[in-house]
């Protein structure tokens, strides 16, 4: 009989363990993915950052927030959310290198052009679109790899393992599947009674792993921008304008360049 009763704790013991086993390790898979996901968001962050850079370069160049507002206008593009983004440029803003044989004019539309430019790439690279799929195809993506629709799909992609293991493996349950395998425990709650409802709720609010909350992460969002080469015209004639009627204040600005 004693035999019989060892050889059944052993059992009980290895079921234990591999259902703790697999409630720990499917945590542990979630938990590194935040990890990773966090440091996408990181590196989204930064992205934001040198969008702002290059709003702020843009709207410099184009001496007020009103003309760059009509700029943005003009090239069929909403601008409330890059102009909620101005601030003082940084000192060091390296463009395309400047053709010695330019004109004050022209030193300028190229400049405005080259600015415009990287501000179009860098919004098109943030927003990402069909390589999201395909950074996950990788063992990790890279900063250059990351974009909003990447950061989008991992937190889906968490927030669904997560309901997956709330529901079939909560702490709760976890705990009760294991005191199921215990005879002599399961007949002392009857006696006893059974651990609460609002216990084991409390339990899985303290142990559950929560839900990613994107909207609580405030990342930007920003309209497309049309290519360069598609908009150069406007471009062109955005500086023009604006060079004609503020020529001192533009060749100012344009002296150390």
């Amino acid at each position: 009989m004693s035999h019989g009763k060892d050889i059944g704790d052993m059992l009980v013991e290895e079921i234990l363990t591999d259902v703790a086993t697999s409630f720990l390790g499917e945590r542990k898979e979630i938990e590194d993915q935040i990890v990773i996901f966090n440091t996408y968001v990181t590196a989204l962050k930064k992205k934001e950052i040198g969008i702002s850079n290059l709003v702020s370069r843009l709207n410099s160049l184009f001496l007020e927030t009103r003309f760059t507002e009509l700029f943005f206008r003009s090239i069929g593009v909403e601008p409330e959310k890059f102009l909620c983004l101005c601030h003082e440029p940084c000192p060091q803003d390296p463009v395309e290198k400047l053709p010695f044989f330019l004109s004050s004019k022209n030193k300028y539309i190229f400049i405005s052009t080259a600015v415009y430019r990287r501000l179009q790439e860098a919004v098109t690279q943030y927003r990402g679109g069909g390589n999201a799929i395909n950074c996950f195809e990788k063992p990790y993506c890279t900063d250059e790899d990351v974009n909003y629709q990447v950061v989008l799909l991992m937190a889906e992609m968490i927030n669904e393992k997560i309901k997956k293991m709330k529901k079939s493996k909560s702490p709760s349950t976890v705990l009760q599947f294991a005191k199921s395998l215990n005879p002599e425990l399961t007949e002392k709650e009857k006696i006893t009674g059974a651990l609460s409802s609002d216990y084991e709720e409390s339990l899985d609010r303290k142990l559950e792993q929560p839900l990613i909350d994107v909207s609580g992460l405030s990342l930007k969002t920003y309209p497309n921008l049309p290519e360069a080469g598609e908009v150069r015209d406007k471009i062109v004639c955005h500086c023009k304008a604006l060079y004609k009627t503020h020529k001192k204040e533009i060749s100012r600005l344009l002296k150390h360049r």
